[in-house]
């Protein structure tokens, strides 16, 4: 399967895109710099860890196979590292998880067992390329790419499935005060 660019692609980026600059712009703005950048930084590492995606492949991936020369998966690192941050932050400061939605339903989906499914296939989503290896990736790229759509598609039916509650509960006693 040749890489080629698509126009689809590039309509769904542009919007995407202008939400995450939204998002920064509106946490540093509300929360000032360090603060600002804290959260950002821990509603990403809630990203990495409940979407089944390639979390990384363009921005750390392609400069490191430019560099080294050979296909480099940064996705599994990503995980361990957004793993790592918020056991940190779990462990020395949980009350800056309540800042904002997203961070509040990342702490729900870390701290509540019945909603670790989510975490399970965002780990099958991430380690899913690794597992199967580079050279049989590319032997079978349609199927593996296909395979790899349905478990983004299963992973984000199951966070809406699971933190739907969560989030009207919130938008709800955000709302009445």
């Amino acid at each position: 399967m040749r890489k080629r660019f698509l126009l689809p692609y590039f309509i769904v980026l542009i919007p995407a895109l202008a939400l995450v600059l939204t998002f920064i712009v509106y946490e540093i703005y509300n929360h000032g710099l360090a603060d600002g950048l804290f959260l950002i930084f821990l509603s990403w590492s809630g990203y990495v860890l409940c979407v089944p995606a390639a979390h990384g492949r363009f921005f750390i991936s392609t400069p490191l196979r430019l560099i080294v020369r050979r296909p480099v998966f940064a996705e599994p690192y990503l995980w361990f590292g957004a793993i790592a941050v918020n056991i940190a932050v779990l462990l020395l400061m949980p009350e800056v998880y309540k800042d904002i939605i997203p961070t509040y339903l990342l702490f729900h989906v870390l701290t509540n067992p019945s909603y670790w499914p989510i975490l399970a296939l965002g780990a099958v989503g991430v380690w899913y390329r690794t597992a199967v290896g580079a050279e049989a990736y590319h032997k079978r790229e349609l199927w593996h790419t296909t395979m790899r759509h349905l478990i983004l598609l299963v992973g984000l039916f199951t966070v809406f499935y699971f933190l739907h509650i969560e989030f009207i509960l919130l938008l709800n006693a955000t709302a009445t005060g």
